[in-house]
């Protein structure tokens, strides 16, 4: 058994710090906690105080609260310490977690340690320039991927990952030879028998038992295969709890075919054991000849969610021996044939019984398939970062010959993931008719104005646009009754987001916003190498106290989202004031107001309301949602002018198109034709809120033009099953679906779809 230091800044991150100290401890070996917090008091007791640390060498913390300079001396002092415990034999191993000050903390004292010395540091800056950091020494640098702030999925995977590989280095041996004992289990795809041979008398006999009932004559009865389908959830449940019993850190991987198949025929509910946390790998068997072949699998939701999650893989057919398949993969290859499959779209692959017949051809062209292993041998396929197929599914391909070197920022980047679409959602299940609920849109075409403005000025596309869309900014101004200088237009609000992020946010810093919202402020905060500091929701809701209690030094923008995306709760100006009142003038707060056309005027205008008073809040809006104008894209800014002569910096040249300039002037001007569509829908969303009411569903007060549905571990079910009959809507995945208000038509049959997936 090693003893393993865990050095941490305990009032900032002690929870993060006693997660890994008890990880570290399941896995046999015996943390000591060490705290080198130098602000406020511990979250966690600690072996070794703060105080015990500067005492050992002398250091006294400077009395002002100047964070650098208490850093510096923290830095300084716990060199010594590590030195004397290492050298003496009291600890083995020493590993960290932290920002930029627990960084340079930990990592002065892991320079103290010799080299051989097993030394890791999870660390936010791990992405960028360690030279710092590591010096001359052996430290080993840690990605973690997510900011040290709190416990959440990804956060408890890295940290967990981080203890084992401590643990790991302090249990080597340098220099003596010994057995390895296995280190994981592998199920394959033919772990379970076919759902065809479920009628022995065990399963018979447990089928009544828990039902009642005896076994329905089709083998395919959809109520028979989920029960079967749960006894073997279960199963794999108990077994994954017994291996990591007998072996602490066993990873369990798991390589079952394309879900519909490995679901229906043998009863692998995959995407459940996924969820459940019962898989630590995914390698999906979708052997194919080429690359277009691969795509349709690849963009399915199923294996977006578990790349979210776990490590996944899909193999790559390699063929026999004798009979080998060739294909290149490379991201030329895979653009091309994206694009392709985009101009003839198939249901290949979507149907068990096509795919079936597509195996059987492609086994007597080239083999079985083989899991390629690395560039000597071909080519490795693995959904990490690189190429991207035309849904978002990212597709790394790994080749030596991929040009360029990607930043990490963007190679770590998740695409957006837009709604599906009513085409795509028909090609895939084989139906016709379907309606989308998936992406907020107005139901209702635009005004004649409108599209009488936009035919004009298309026959003069051959030139550019005004680039500051002057006429359209200074009507958006007289709108709000501001001067034109308080107003910029940009290609929908959410390119006037990143502007934001372009103009203030720097790598290192904090960006703060509630979450679950918007999807576009986590990638946008990973694209500038920043830090999201997530603050959780209440009751789908913003508690707006956090999230003044998370702004720091560090922080540099604030993200409200009002209505919330995909909740819909808003948040009135009066509740917004408190908030802002609390943050520093340094810190620009966006209060995205994306659909504040469905918001009840009693919540108040923040324009009127704040601005005055607020000069670091910033405006979006769009004329995406109300005004029809989603295909468009145009957006804009209310805000200081201050604020709106950087953000005009960053703005691409002629990003606001002369069509879509034109579009959204004649809507600015006209928009009182638009309040009886905007009525309209605000009407449909009651009725919808009340049948769903009725029927049971709690609901979080929405103010916007969707609703939001609860499911947890239900979602990806009824998404699926909405899909087939035909209603597309928005999942996110294990938590709920969001589904836009639409026409009454349109909501009569949604409304109608769910009833019948429910009961």
């Amino acid at each position: 058994m090693a003893t393993i230091a865990v050095v941490g800044t305990l009032d900032s991150k002690g929870h993060e710090h006693a997660f890994v100290a008890e990880r570290i401890r399941e896995l046999g070996h015996e943390p000591l906690l060490i705290d080198v917090g130098t602000l406020t008091e511990p979250q966690v007791k600690a072996d070794i105080s703060r105080e015990a640390v500067l005492s050992e060498a002398g250091v006294n913390l400077p009395r002002e609260e100047d964070r650098g300079r208490r850093v510096g001396a923290m830095a300084e002092a716990l060199p010594t310490l590590l030195a004397r415990l290492a050298g003496g034999g009291a600890i083995d191993a020493v590993i960290s977690l932290g920002g930029s000050g627990g960084t340079a903390i930990a990592t002065a004292g892991m320079r103290a340690l010799p080299i051989g010395f097993p030394k890791l540091m999870v660390s936010t800056m791990a992405s960028g320039n360690t030279a710092d950091y590591v010096g001359a020494k052996d430290v080993v640098m840690f990605p973690s991927v997510v900011d040290v702030a709190g416990l959440n999925q990804i956060s408890r995977t890295i940290f967990t990952r981080a203890a084992g590989a401590i643990c790991g280095m302090a249990a080597a041996r340098v220099g003596e030879g010994r057995s390895v004992a296995a280190e994981g289990i592998q199920f394959d795809d033919h772990m379970s028998l076919p759902r065809e041979f479920g009628y022995d008398p065990f399963t018979v006999a447990l089928y009544r038992k828990d039902t009642g009932k005896e076994p329905p004559s089709d083998p395919g009865d959809p109520a028979w295969v989920q029960w079967r389908a749960d006894r073997l959830t279960a199963f794999m449940e108990q077994l994954s709890q017994a291996i990591r019993q007998a072996r602490p850190g066993a990873i369990i991987s798991i390589s079952p075919n394309y879900y519909d198949f490995a679901y229906k025929l043998q009863l692998q509910d995959w995407r459940s054991w996924v969820q459940k946390g019962i898989a630590d790998e995914l390698l999906i068997q979708v052997y194919r000849p080429d690359l277009a072949s691969y795509l349709p699998q690849l963009n399915k939701p199923e294996v977006q969610e578990a790349k979210a999650r776990i490590p996944t893989a899909i193999a790559v057919l390699s063929g026999q021996r004798n009979r080998p398949c060739t294909h290149r993969l490379d991201p030329l290859e895979v653009e091309q044939q994206d694009k392709a499959r985009n101009q003839d779209e198939t249901t290949a692959g979507t149907d068990h019984r096509s795919v079936d017949a597509d195996n059987a051809r492609e086994d007597e062209q080239c083999g079985n398939g083989q899991r390629i292993h690395g560039p000597e041998s071909g080519t490795r396929v693995r959904p990490q970062r690189g190429a991207r197929s035309s849904e978002g599914v990212i597709l790394a391909v790994m080749s030596a010959e991929s040009p360029g070197v990607v930043r990490p920022a963007v190679s770590q980047l998740p695409a957006y993931r837009p709604g599906k679409g009513a085409a795509q959602a028909e090609a895939e299940h084989g139906i016709t008719d379907a309606i989308k609920l998936a992406s907020n849109e107005n139901p209702y075409a635009p005004i004649p104005q409108v599209v009488d403005a936009i035919a004009a000025a298309a026959v003069e596309v051959n030139r550019y646009s005004d680039h500051r869309a002057g006429e359209l900014r200074s009507a958006i101004a007289d709108w709000h009754g501001v001067s034109d200088d308080h107003i910029t237009v940009g290609c929908g609000s959410v390119g006037l987001i990143q502007q934001l992020f372009l103009t203030y946010v720097d790598p290192g810093d904090d960006v703060v916003t509630p979450w679950r919202s918007f999807e576009v402020y986590p990638i946008d905060t990973m694209l500038m190498g920043a830090q999201l500091v997530s603050v959780p929701l209440v009751h789908g809701a913003f508690d707006l106290d956090a999230v003044a209690d998370a702004v720091t030094e560090r922080t540099k923008l604030v993200l409200i989202a009002t209505p919330n995306n995909p909740t819909g709760p808003a948040v009135s100006t009066d509740a917004l004031r408190a908030m802002l009142q609390r943050i520093p003038r340094r810190v620009i707060v966006l209060i995205d107001e994306a659909y504040r056309e469905f918001v009840d005027p009693s919540f108040g205008d923040p324009v009127h309301d704040l601005l005055p008073d607020f000069p670091n809040v910033v405006v979006s809006r769009s004329m995406s949602k109300a005004y029809g104008l989603a295909g468009l894209r145009v957006g804009y800014l209310v805000a200081d002018p201050a604020v709106v002569t950087e953000v005009d910096k960053t703005l691409l040249p002629f990003a606001v198109n002369l069509v879509a300039q034109a579009g959204a002037l004649a809507a600015v001007r006209h928009r009182a034709e638009y309040q009886p569509k905007i009525d309209a829908i605000i009407s449909e969303r009651e009725r919808v809120v009340s049948e769903l009411e009725a029927a049971g569903w709690q609901l979080f007060p929405t103010q916007a033009n969707f609703v939001y549905l609860e499911l947890g571990d239900r979602t990806d079910e009824i998404y699926v099953e909405l899909e087939r009959r035909g209603v597309v809507t928005r999942p996110f995945a294990g938590e709920g679906i969001r589904v836009t208000i639409g026409t009454p038509a349109e909501n009569d049959r949604f409304l109608a779809a769910l009833a019948e997936v429910i009961s």
